[in-house]
């Protein structure tokens, strides 16, 4: 992605990822397609970066667990700043725009957040995932426990809702 917005819109761009091999690929690709001047490639924990004084945009390309758990740092970003993700959502957290790509690999949604989106759905987002989400799912399993007879219950399970 840093190799492609470097070439296409002479932007500069870093990339990071914690896999040292995932790196060296990476740099190996930067100086193939000469914008070293451009890109940048760290090997880095994207969970202890310091987003808050750097990029204006920044694209995943993450499971949606990984987005969800990276919620925290993306807050951080500048005020106007953009978050793209390639093919998964944020959590519950609606998008602000999503388009989907058709190329030679298929079709690709890509989502857009602002960075005050991720602010304001982000509380909620973390109220409803470590509190709100499994009361609900501990009080289903209690009244599917005593609600159902014995005979359709089997071991370690308590029928489904």
């Amino acid at each position: 992605i840093p190799v492609t917005a470097a070439k296409e819109y002479a932007c500069k761009a870093c990339g990071f990822d914690i896999d040292p091999e995932r790196v060296k690929d990476s740099l190996a690709n930067v100086r193939k397609h000469g914008v070293e001047r451009l890109v940048t490639i760290e090997q880095r924990d994207i969970f202890t970066l310091d987003l808050s004084d750097g990029p204006t945009v920044v694209t995943l390309y993450l499971l949606p667990s990984l987005n969800a758990r990276l919620l925290p740092q993306l807050q951080k970003l500048p005020d106007g700043a953009r978050v793209i993700s390639v093919g998964h959502r944020m959590g519950d957290i609606p998008p602000d725009d999503q388009v989907t790509v058709d190329t030679e690999d298929g079709d690709y949604t890509i989502y857009l957040w602002h960075v005050e989106t991720l602010r304001r759905y982000s509380a909620l987002f973390r109220l409803w995932h470590y509190l709100v989400r499994p009361f609900i799912l501990d009080c289903i399993h209690v009244v599917a426990r005593f609600a159902l007879p014995a005979s359709q219950r089997a071991v370690g399970h308590s029928g489904a809702i």
